[in-house]
Formats: C-alpha cells, sequence, structure tokens
C-alpha cells in the first residue's frame, strides 16, 4: 500500500507539473503575441488621445480651452506617436519582424505617459 501510494503521488505531481508548465508556456506564447502588442499600443494611443481631448477641447467647444503650450506640445507628440503606431500596425501587416517600429512605437507611447 505503501508504495502504491508513492507512485500516486509521483504520478500526481507529474501530471501537475506538466499541465502546469503546458499553461505557462501557451500563456506566455500568448502574451508575445505580436498581433496582442499592435492591438496594445493602438488601444495606448486612443487612451492619450481621449486624454489629450478632455484636458485640450476644440476652438469651437462651449468647454474652456486648456493651458495653450501644453496642447500644443501634446498635439505634436500624439501626432508623432499615432504615425509610428502606423507604421508599426502596416509592418505587422506584411508580415515579418518590425523590431525597430516597434521599438519607436514604445518609446514614443511611453514618452505620452509622462504627466507634465
Amino acid at each position: 500500500m505503501d508504495r502504491r501510494s508513492a507512485r500516486r503521488t509521483t504520478l500526481v505531481v507529474t501530471l501537475l507539473f506538466g499541465l502546469g508548465g503546458t499553461a505557462f508556456l501557451s500563456g506566455c506564447r500568448l502574451f508575445f503575441d505580436p498581433k496582442t502588442a499592435v492591438a496594445t499600443d493602438e488601444n495606448t494611443l486612443a487612451y492619450h488621445n481621449a486624454r489629450y481631448s478632455e484636458a485640450c477641447p476644440d476652438v469651437g467647444s462651449p468647454l474652456p480651452a486648456g493651458p495653450q503650450p501644453y496642447c500644443n506640445e501634446r498635439d505634436a507628440a500624439l501626432k508623432v506617436a499615432k504615425g509610428a503606431v502606423q507604421e508599426e500596425v502596416t509592418a505587422q501587416k506584411r508580415g515579418g519582424k518590425y523590431p525597430l517600429q516597434k521599438a519607436r512605437a514604445k518609446r514614443l507611447l511611453k514618452a505620452l505617459a509622462v504627466k507634465p
């Protein structure tokens, strides 16, 4: 009986580690999926665009305008970041690897996250 329970314990532990390792590796593969990374960058850009729209409403808007230097700098930074994300999306659609586009987009989006 003692040997039998030891075998069962070994079998259960082996199965748990095997299933856990498989789940971990499949999760890593999904996390590093290029399409997911590009979609994340697009979502990040949309978030910063929305915050910009709240802080700097249009001239014709009934809301008061935001601080002008901040709005001008933010607008320029958003345009550059939008171009970088669009380059990244185009490169991803063409297939292949695009580490330079990805790095540039990440760097510009990280700069947008810094509070003034």
